[in-house]
C-alpha cells in the first residue's frame, strides 16, 4: 500500500478530546485481552493528530501520528473511526510489543507469525545461497538468505506462501485477519499485512503457489519515511523456556519449537548446514521424549476411529513411528554445540531412548490426560477409544510436516519404477475431425485453417462465434439462434426450417457434419472413425469354466504373443492367442478364470490410457436359467412411456370435447343473456372476463392457456351494459373495448398469479376454474393457467424437461405483455408444485425473484413419492416392490421424471408458502414437513453426529437428547405458529435479509383436490405474498 509515497496527504489537525476518547475505545476494543496490561494513554498520546491522504492506488485512509510526527495508526476506507479498519504502524508495535503476545483471534487484531520471512532478493548465483532451514514445505525447497532484513528487502513486496514455514499457529489463522510478520527467531515485526488466504490451506501441498500475506505496510516503505526514518532493533531471539512433559499443554507448546529440518543457521554469509558427528546424550532425553509425545499426538490425530480397538505395539510400529518427521532437528543449548545429523536424532526417536522405557506407562500418560483409553485383554494392552474433540489433537491434526511413513511411501515408488525401467509412456490416441463442405464457412469466419481439430477445441469456437455474433437467444440463454453459417454447419437432413438449437448440442452437430478420424502413435495415417476400445470380458464355457478374453488391442500396437506371455506369468494360468470368434480377422486372447483385475492392470502398464479399456463382466447362466427376450433399449422405452402414462395420465382429458375459444361455459364470468326483437329467442354473448391464447415454447410447442382478468379490472374496463328493451332492442350493441386490446393495462394495474395444476384434466375442470374465480376475486389478481404439452388442447408429449420449458414460456408471455416480475406470484399444485420450483429455481439462478411461490399439496420429490403412493388412497403402486429393493432399485433407475423439489428449494429466494391437508391420501402431508424442515436446517444447530452411529446406538443416549432438545428450544425461538380452530395450524418463519419469509399451513380437511376450495387458505395465500393484510 505505501510501496510509494502516498498520492496525496491533507492537512494534519490535532483530534479533538472527544475523538480521542473514541480512538482510545476504539483500540481497547482491539485488544481485549490485553487492556489491563497495556498503557492505552501511551498507544494514543495526547496531542496526537489525524491527516487524510490518498494512496498511489487511490485509495483513501486517515493517518494518526504522534506529536513528534511519528506514525502511529493508520485506518483503511471511508468511515469514522469506530468503523475504520484500525492498522498499528510498524513502529507502533516495535515500541509495544506486548501487543504481539497478548493477542485474540478476531479479525482486526494483529498476531505475530514468526514462522515467516521474506524472500531473498539478490541476484547472485545459486551457488553462493544457502538453503534456508525453515523454508522447506512438505518437500518444497525456496533458496533464502539468512540475513536482517532491511530496506531494499522489505520495501512492500506480498509474502508468498512458498516462503511461509510450518508452525501450528498458521492453521489457525483467518483470510483477512491482519498479521505481522517477524524475522524467524525474532521478537521484531517488520511487516504488517492481512492474510490472502486462511492459514489451514497453507500446509499440506507440495507445489502451492500464490500470495500468503498482503502487505499493508513495511519496514522502510513511505510510510516508514513519514516519521524519523530510524532503523528498526534486531530484537533479541525469545528466550527457550524448559516445557515441561507433564501435560499435554506443555508438550504441545514445546512441540512448536521442534524444527523439523536437518540445517541450521549460521551468521553472516549463507552457507550449507554441515552435518556433524554428535549424537543424542542423556542431556538430549527430555527433548527427544518432546518429539515422541509430538509426534504421538499427530498420529492419535489421524487415526482412523474404524481400526479401533487396535494393540498398542501395533499402534506404535505401524502409526507412531511411520509418523515421526523425516527430518528432526533438536534445539541446541548454546552455541558451541554441534547439530545433530537427522538421520542419526531419527535412529534415538523411539520409545528406548526416553525415560520411560516401555510403550506401556508412555501411553498411559496420554490417557491420564484424556485422549485415550486403554484396555488390558488377556495381557494384551489396546487402545479401546481416542477422544478425537480433545484441544490437543484439534491442534495436532494442524500439524503438517513431512513424515517417516511417507518418505518411505515415495522411495518404494521411486524404486518400483527403476526397477521396471521407469514409468511407462501413455499410448498417444488421437481423435480429430476434419472440415467438411457444410462446415469451411463456419471455420474461415472464425479465422481457422487447420487441417483437423480435436474435439476439445470445436466447443470454444463455438461460443466464440456466437458471442461475436449475437446470437443468443433473446429469452432462453440455453438456446442459440442459428444465422446462414450455423445453418448449414450444424443442421442435418430436413431441418431447414429449425431456427435455433440448444448450446449443449453444438459441438455434437458440428462434430456429426464433420469427418472424424483417429491415428495412433502420432504418426502414420488417420484412419475413419469410430476406434473401438480394447473390450476385456469374461465368459463361462464349458459347463462352469470362466475364461478371459481381451480381444480389439491391435490398433493400438499391443503384440498379442506378448500380453498372452505376460499374463501367463502374471495369472499363473493358462493363456492361448486364437483368432476371435465372431471377427476372424482379429486374434483374442485368452486367459483361464477371471483376471479382470489383472489384464487391466497390465493394459495400463503398458501405457493404454483407462478411457480405451472396456470391461463386460458376463453373468453365469445355470441350470433353469433363461434370457429376457426384450431387448434393453424396447425394456427402457416401455418402462419410460409405463411411468409417464401413470405419473401425468395426460390422458384423461375432462371435460371432453372442451370449447376453449368459450370459457364462459365453465363457469368463468357469466353468461350475458342478450334479448333480441324476436321476443322467445335468446343470444347467449360472452362476458370477456377471460381470454383463450395459444403460447408457445422455445422448443416449438404450442400450448393452449386461459387469462383471467382481475374481478375489479373486470368490472371497471370489460363488463357488459344491460340489455336493450322496448322500441330500441334492434340497435346496434354499445361498442366496448376487448381483454385482448386492455392486457397490458390489466397486467400493469393488478398482481398476477401463474397457476400450474396436477396430472390428469385439463384447465377447463371444474375444480380449477371454481380456483381461478376465487383468486380472482377475492385476490384481485390476474390469473394465467396453461396446459402442459399433451394436456387439453396442447401439443406434444408431456416430459420433465419439457413442463419446465411450458412454464417458462408462461413466464416470458407475462414479462413480454407488460407484468413487472415483483407482481407475479407462482402458484402450483400437486404435480404443479415441482414444475413451480423447477420455474422459481432457475428464475432465482439469474438473479430474478417473483413476489413469491405457493405450493398446494407439494411432494419432496417423484421418487420418494413412488415409495409410498397409493392410488386412491387404497391401491399401492410400487409398495409390493419394495421388499425386492433389487427390482424396486431397477424400476427407479428408468425413471426420467424425478420433479426433485427437495433438492432445490434452498435455492429459491422469494417468499414460500406451503399448503397441505392432513387428511391427504394421495401424497401425505409427511412431504411437505420435509420441505418446510429443509427450509428451516440453516437456522438450526447443525448435527454433530454420523446418522450411522446413531442407529447403532454409538452415540451416547443423554448427549444425543441433549442436542435434540437444543434443537428443539431453537426451533420454537425461530418458528412462530398458530392453531387455527376449523382450519389447521399455521407455522412462519424468517430467513435473511436476501430471501423472503416461509409459511406453512396444515388443514385439518381438504384431502387433496378440495383443499383450495377450504375458508381461510385464500386468505392465507393473499397475505404470505403480500396481496393482502394480514
Amino acid at each position: 500500500m505505501f510501496k510509494k509515497p502516498p498520492h496525496k496527504i491533507f492537512t494534519s489537525s490535532p483530534l479533538r478530546n472527544s475523538d480521542v476518547k473514541v480512538l482510545r475505545q476504539r483500540v481497547l476494543v482491539l485488544f481485549l485481552d490485553v487492556k489491563d496490561k497495556i498503557d492505552v494513554d501511551a498507544l494514543v498520546p495526547k496531542g496526537i493528530s489525524s491527516c487524510k491522504f490518498d494512496t498511489h492506488l487511490d485509495e483513501t485512509g486517515v493517518l494518526y501520528s504522534s506529536m513528534e510526527k511519528e506514525p502511529l495508526w493508520f485506518s483503511i476506507g471511508k468511515g469514522g473511526i469506530v468503523q475504520s479498519n484500525l492498522v498499528p504502524t510498524g513502529k507502533r508495535l516495535i515500541t509495544n510489543t506486548l501487543l504481539l503476545i497478548h493477542m485474540s483471534g478476531l479479525h482486526h487484531i494483529m498476531l505475530s507469525v514468526y514462522a515467516m520471512e521474506m524472500p531473498y532478493t539478490s541476484t547472485n548465483n545459486l551457488d553462493t545461497r544457502s538453503r534456508h532451514p525453515h523454508s522447506r514445505r512438505h518437500g518444497l525447497i525456496s533458496y533464502y538468505q539468512r540475513i536482517p532484513l532491511n530496506l531494499p528487502r522489505t520495501g512492500g513486496a506480498d509474502l508468498m506462501i512458498p516462503g511461509v514455514v510450518p508452525s501450528p499457529i498458521i492453521p489457525s489463522l483467518a483470510q483477512g485477519q491482519l498479521v505481522s510478520i517477524t524475522q524467524y527467531r525474532s521478537t521484531t515485526p517488520l511487516v504488517v499485512g492481512s492474510m490472502a488466504v486462511n492459514g489451514s490451506e497453507l500446509r499440506d501441498d507440495d507445489d502451492q503457489k500464490g500470495k500468503a500475506v498482503i502487505t499493508l505496510h513495511a519496514t522502510g516503505d513511505a510510510l516508514w519515511a513519514l516519521g524519523s526514518k530510524q532503523e528498526p532493533p534486531e530484537g533479541n531471539q525469545p528466550e527457550a523456556a524448559a516445557p515441561t512433559t507433564d501435560s499435554v499443554d506443555g508438550m504441545t507448546k514445546a512441540v512448536e519449537d521442534v524444527k523439523l529440518d536437518g540445517e541450521i543457521e549460521q551468521d553472516g554469509a549463507s552457507t550449507q548446514a554441515v552435518t556433524s558427528e554428535r549424537v543424542p546424550s542423556a542431556q538430549d532425553s527430555a527433548e527427544i521424549e518432546i518429539l515422541l509425545r509430538s509426534t504421538t499426538l499427530y498420529a492419535l490425530a489421524r487415526v482412523d476411529a474404524s481400526a479401533l480397538p487396535l494393540p498398542a505395539s501395533t499402534f506404535y510400529s505401524s502409526h507412531i513411528l511411520p509418523s515421526r518427521p523425516a527430518r528432526p532437528t533438536l534445539p541446541q543449548s548454546n552455541e558451541t554445540d554441534e547439530p545433530i545429523d537427522p538421520k542419526t536424532l531419527l535412529s534415538h526417536l523411539d520409545i528406548k531412548h526416553t525415560s520411560h522405557k516401555k510403550l506401556a506407562p508412555f501411553l498411559k500418560g496420554f490417557e491420564k490426560d484424556g485422549i485415550l483409553k486403554l484396555k488390558d485383554v488377556r495381557g494384551e494392552l489396546l487402545i479401546f477409544s481416542v477422544d478425537t474433540k480433545h484441544p490437543a489433537l484439534v491442534e495436532a491434526i494442524k500439524w503438517g510436516w513431512k513424515t517417516v511413513g511417507a518418505e518411505e511411501r515415495k522411495e518404494k515408488e521411486r524404486e518400483k519404477e527403476s526397477t521396471t525401467g521407469g514409468s511407462t509412456k501413455e499410448i498417444l490416441v488421437e481423435e480429430v475431425w476434419f472440415s467438411e463442405a457444410n462446415t469451411d464457412g463456419f471455420f474461415e469466419l472464425c479465422g481457422e485453417s487447420a487441417p483437423h481439430y480435436p474435439l476439445s477445441s470445436l466447443r470454444p469456437l463455438l461460443n466464440k462465434y456466437v458471442t461475436g455474433h449475437n446470437l443468443q437467444h433473446p429469452t432462453n440463454p440455453k438456446f442459440v439462434v442459428l444465422d446462414e453459417v450455423l445453418s448449414r454447419a450444424l443442421l442435418r437432413k430436413g431441418e431447414n426450417d429449425k431456427e435455433f438449437v440448444g448450446r449443449d448440442e453444438l459441438v455434437d452437430r458440428l462434430s456429426g457434419n464433420m469427418k472424424g478420424m483417429w491415428r495412433v502413435g502420432g504418426t502414420g495415417n488417420f484412419k475413419k472413425l469410430p476406434l473401438h476400445p480394447v473390450n476385456v470380458q469374461t465368459k463361462t464355457r464349458q459347463g462352469r469354466k470362466v475364461v478371459t478374453l481381451i480381444t480389439g488391442f491391435e490398433p493400438f500396437g499391443i503384440d498379442p504373443e506378448t500380453l498372452s506371455e505376460e499374463l501367463r506369468k502374471r495369472c499363473a494360468s493358462s493363456t492361448s492367442v486364437s483368432p476371435c470368434v465372431e471377427k476372424p480377422r482379429q486374434l483374442e486372447v485368452m486367459v483361464q478364470g477371471s483376471q479382470i483385475k489383472a489384464v487391466t492392470t497390465l493394459l495400463l502398464e503398458l501405457g493404454l490410457p483407462k478411457k480405451w479399456i472396456k470391461v463386460s463382466e458376463s453373468s453365469v447362466k445355470g441350470k433353469g436359467a433363461s434370457v429376457c427376450p426384450i431387448p434393453s433399449a424396447t425394456l427402457w422405452r416401455g418402462i419410460n412411456c409405463l411411468c409417464c402414462s401413470a405419473l401425468y395420465m395426460h390422458a384423461l382429458k375432462f371435460p371432453r370435447n372442451a370449447d376453449y375459444d368459450t370459457p364462459e361455459l365453465y363457469g368463468l364470468a357469466r353468461m350475458i343473456f342478450h334479448k333480441p326483437s324476436l321476443p322467445l329467442s335468446l343470444t347467449l354473448m360472452p362476458a370477456g372476463k377471460t381470454l383463450n391464447l395459444n403460447l408457445t415454447t422455445t422448443d416449438d410447442v404450442r400450448l393452449g392457456a386461459w387469462f383471467v382478468a382481475a374481478d375489479s379490472f373486470y368490472q371497471k374496463h370489460l363488463r357488459l351494459a344491460p340489455p336493450f328493451k322496448g322500441d330500441s332492442a334492434n340497435l346496434k350493441e354499445k361498442s366496448r373495448e376487448t381483454l385482448a386490446s386492455l392486457l397490458p393495462t390489466a397486467l400493469q394495474d393488478h398482481p398476477t398469479i401463474l397457476f400450474f395444476h396436477g396430472n390428469a384434466m385439463t384447465r377447463a375442470f371444474h375444480l380449477r376454474t371454481r380456483l381461478y374465480s376465487t383468486l380472482s376475486s377475492r385476490l384481485n389478481a390476474n390469473v394465467l393457467a396453461i396446459d402442459y404439452r399433451g394436456f387439453g388442447n396442447s401439443e406434444g408429449v408431456p416430459s420433465e424437461q419439457g413442463l419446465l420449458l411450458d412454464a417458462r414460456a408462461a413466464w416470458d408471455w407475462l414479462i413480454e405483455n407488460g407484468a413487472k416480475e415483483a407482481d407475479i406470484t407462482v402458484v402450483g399444485q400437486s404435480l404443479g408444485t415441482g414444475v413451480s420450483a423447477g420455474l422459481v429455481a432457475e428464475l432465482a439462478e439469474e438473479g430474478v425473484s417473483p413476489r413469491g411461490m405457493v405450493l398446494l399439496a407439494p411432494y419432496s420429490s417423484i421418487a420418494t413419492l413412488l415409495e409410498t403412493y397409493d392410488l386412491g388412497g387404497k391401491l399401492p403402486i410400487l409398495q409390493p416392490l419394495q421388499k425386492f429393493r433389487f427390482v424396486f432399485g431397477f424400476v427407479l433407475r428408468f425413471l426420467r421424471h424425478r420433479f426433485d423439489t427437495l433438492s432445490i428449494i434452498n435455492d429459491i429466494t422469494c417468499p414460500i408458502t406451503i399448503i397441505h391437508a392432513t387428511d391427504d391420501w394421495d401424497i401425505p402431508v409427511a412431504h411437505a414437513k420435509v420441505l418446510f424442515d429443509a427450509l428451516l436446517e440453516s437456522l438450526l444447530p447443525p448435527h454433530p453426529f454420523n446418522p450411522q452411529d446413531v442407529l447403532l446406538g454409538k452415540v451416547p443416549h443423554e448427549e444425543f437428547s441433549t442436542f435434540i432438545s437444543e434443537r428443539n428450544t431453537r426451533r420454537n425461538q425461530v418458528v412462530a405458529t398458530m392453531e387455527i380452530k376449523g382450519l389447521g395450524t399455521i407455522s412462519t418463519f424468517s430467513r435473511d435479509d436476501s430471501h423472503g419469509d416461509v409459511t406453512f399451513l396444515q388443514t385439518t380437511w381438504g384431502e387433496h383436490n378440495g383443499i383450495s376450495a377450504i375458508e381461510g387458505v385464500i386468505d392465507v395465500i393473499g397475505w404470505s405474498v403480500g396481496m393482502a393484510d394480514r
